[in-house]
């Protein structure tokens, strides 16, 4: 039975869930992680967003007795006591449901965390699905047992931080990875001489919360839209977002000197135009991070005064300074550099940030390891 209440949107479902060796803790990237990984592995999702909830005297009586957990929380002056009781609620649907692996593609939620380190008679693993720049500094700190990273670089900044990740498997990106053994064709052919990959979302178009990444993002645009201009590149624009206002932002800076590529995630747009493309730019983008790892010629744009934004690569991959001449200087020489001389003077920066090995990718890996913890 389904009783849906209009002003709160939760469904309330007054039946056990159903108990599977393999618990997926948010119901987002649901289809990503059924397609790359669990694609013959039971498994049953815990919807972690307080929309759906399960009631049931065995739910409930499995409530009761972990109330004993209600202070141990993380942060627990910014934890509400709904927000408590729902962490407990989570916790003994786990219980219940007594899985041997719970997994999620957001590795930075706190819900997921909480759980992980009350729950002892399952594996926990949360898969890095982007970069984590700004846990430098962060207030909040990250725990968990097993954390599937991009590379060392992750480690590096995790620790240095004060963060609690018992587990690194340092195994690059599992889109990055999938696209590039799965469906990227053998044989790339470029069409485009610089893939600018947006940042821009609708949230940070039209207001000011993040009024220094805003900035940075309008002067990229500008020095792109002049170097473009005078040296009569092709180019195209892989988007974040299709909103209108976003396009239309789009269409306004470079009128039709681009192409623009409207984000499409089941159909890998950012991944294609990054791979037939022969210079990625971008700010901080992951997908950028991700591409460069490939062995993708790329340029790092972090014209903003938070550092926490820029990555450890080499000079000429990475533009700092608010200066068009800079810009242009280093996009010359990157376009006239011989890219096995590329690839061999970025191979231990390209490897610390995404330790991609092909042979076996991040889609793989933890295949192998969710079907060894299941005895298969």
């Amino acid at each position: 039975m389904m009783v849906r209440l209009k002003k709160i949107s939760i469904n309330f479902y007054f039946r056990n869930p159903e108990r599977k060796p393999v618990i997926i803790f948010h119901r987002e990237h649901t289809d990503i992680l059924r397609k790359f990984i669990l694609f013959d592995i039971d498994y049953t999702v815990l919807d972690a967003d307080g929309d759906v909830l399960h009631i049931t005297p065995h739910l409930i009586a499995l409530m009761i007795k972990n109330l004993r957990y209600l202070v141990r929380s993380f942060h627990i002056a910014k934890t509400t006591l709904s927000g408590r009781l729902y962490k407990i609620y989570l916790l003994s649907f786990i219980e219940y449901t007594k899985p041997k692996i719970v997994i999620t593609l957001i590795d930075n939620s706190y819900l997921f965390q909480w759980v992980s380190r009350i729950y002892k008679k399952a594996e926990f693993y949360a898969i890095e699905n982007g970069a984590r720049n700004d846990v430098r500094g962060a207030s909040d700190i990250m725990s968990m047992p097993n954390l599937f990273c991009f590379g060392n670089y992750d480690i590096d900044v995790f620790r240095n931080n004060g963060h609690l990740i018992d587990n690194y498997y340092p195994v690059g990106s599992l889109f990055g990875g999938y696209y590039k053994t799965e469906v990227s064709p053998s044989k790339v052919n470029i069409n485009y001489e610089i893939c600018m990959v947006s940042q821009w979302e609708p949230s940070i178009l039209s207001n000011d919360s993040q009024p220094g990444r805003k900035d940075a993002f309008k002067l990229l645009d500008q020095y792109l839209n002049l170097y473009v201009n005078n040296h009569s590149c092709s180019m195209c624009i892989a988007t974040r977002s299709n909103e209108y206002q976003v396009l239309n932002y789009y269409k306004t800076i470079y009128g039709k000197s681009v192409h623009i590529i409207q984000y499409d995630k089941f159909d890998f747009t950012t991944y294609k135009a990054m791979d037939f493309s022969s210079i990625i730019i971008a700010s901080n983008s992951t997908a950028a991070v991700e591409a460069f790892g490939w062995g993708k010629k790329t340029l790092f744009c972090t014209l903003s005064r938070d550092k926490r934004y820029s990555y450890p690569v080499e000079d000429y991959c990475s533009v700092k300074t608010v200066s068009y001449d800079e810009f242009e200087k280093k996009l010359d020489f990157l376009r006239n550099m011989d890219y096995n001389v590329y690839l061999k003077s970025t191979e231990r920066s390209r490897k610390y940030l995404m330790n991609y090995d092909f042979s076996m990718p991040a889609h793989k890996y933890i295949r192998n390891m969710i079907l060894k913890r299941l005895g298969k």
